[in-house]
């Protein structure tokens, strides 16, 4: 089939849809097409819960779903240790930021000291050279 051939059909479907009873209907090369609402939500991937309509896959989470080749227990395994590898790096984080602001500290005071003692030497200075 080609592309302007299912652009066609797929006009012709729109053009005859009806809503009868809740069911879209329509006529297509004189064929009848009914899509109730088990074929829609089969087709869009939805399912009604007690919270409302969800996609399929939304109750899914890594502890229900269970790996079946190597690569896939990987990635699960991987997804589950996300959590501790996270706070891991936060940890180190917080300790390099200790130890740059105290690094930072200690550089500012001692670079304060040593602008005291070269104010003094230049003083110094100035009064042996005025002595001469």
């Amino acid at each position: 089939m080609t592309v302007d051939c299912y652009l066609d059909l797929v006009e012709v479907f729109y053009h005859n849809m009806k809503v009868v009873d809740g069911l879209i209907c329509s006529r297509v090369k004189g064929v009848d097409i009914k899509i109730d609402d088990e074929i829609w939500l089969s087709f869009t991937g939805l399912k009604k819960t007690k919270d409302g309509w969800v996609f399929k896959d939304v109750e899914e989470t890594p502890s229900t779903f269970t790996p079946h080749i190597v690569f896939e227990r990987f990635v699960v395994d991987q997804f589950r240790r996300l959590p501790t590898r996270i706070s891991k790096v936060e940890k180190s984080l917080i300790m390099i930021h200790k130890k740059l602001d105290e690094d930072n500290a200690l550089r500012t005071s001692s670079a304060s000291e040593s602008d005291d003692e070269d104010d003094t030497t230049e003083d110094e200075s100035m009064d042996t050279s005025d002595s001469d």
